[in-house]
């Protein structure tokens, strides 16, 4: 069969079918790489995500580190903040001072007795009434011997030292340390003593430094005799 062209069917037959095949060739090719560039999208899109999600978790761990460290630092500080506080606590209740006794009758002061230096305070009370340390301290010397009897001497954490005489007996040893107000012993009458009080001296500068005057040196503490 013969076209206008002068052909015939038979020879344009396989030119259409080339095309045909070409044409499918390319639809196949165009939608394989478009399959291709999807998946390929579709894995760096998951890529993305999993390193979005991978920084994010970063993020947030470092985060989360960071309010653990300042939670544990807040912690430490108030740690050291209570620390130093109940030291300091501490510190004021070993440095105060208190009275020698608690119930007593006043019957001599510090000064010229009888020709020689009183070198204390005389507080009167019954054998046995409970005498403290006036503050923290160590205890540096005990004795039974010489006028003042039984007696006591403490060195206090400032370097003063006192001195409890008359005493009916001990209640603390040689090196002990003591706080404020901590019984060291009771009234007496022993030594050379007009009856049972408590003879008590002050030497601001130690075993070898003099006495001063007790009640003066208590009121300069806050302290009224």
């Amino acid at each position: 069969m013969l076209t206008t062209t002068g052909a015939s069917l038979a020879d344009s037959a396989p030119t259409e079918l080339q095309t045909q095949t070409i044409d499918l060739a390319l639809a196949q090719s165009q939608v394989s790489e478009s399959i291709d560039d999807t998946e390929a999208l579709a894995a760096r899109r998951t890529e993305v995500t999993d390193q979005s999600a991978l920084l994010q978790g970063r993020q947030q761990e470092a985060e989360r580190v960071a309010r653990e460290q300042e939670r544990v630092a807040l912690a430490k500080k108030k740690e050291e903040e209570a620390r130093k506080k109940a030291e300091e606590e501490a510190r004021k209740a070993a440095q105060k001072w208190v009275l020698p006794m608690n119930n007593y009758n006043f019957t001599s002061a510090f000064g010229q007795r009888w020709g020689r230096l009183h070198a204390g305070i005389d507080l009167a009370a019954p054998i046995g009434t409970p005498i403290v340390s006036i503050s923290s301290g160590k205890v540096v010397k005990i004795s039974s011997a010489g006028g003042c009897g039984r007696q006591v001497w403490i060195e206090h954490w400032e370097g003063t030292i006192t001195r409890y005489c008359h005493m009916d007996y001990f209640s603390v040893n040689v090196g002990e340390r003591v706080g404020p107000g901590q019984k060291i012993g009771g009234t007496g009458n022993t030594g050379r003593s007009y009856g049972p009080h408590l003879h008590f001296e002050v030497h601001p500068n130690g075993m070898n430094g003099g006495p001063t005057n007790p009640i003066k040196w208590l009121q300069a503490k806050g302290l009224g005799v």
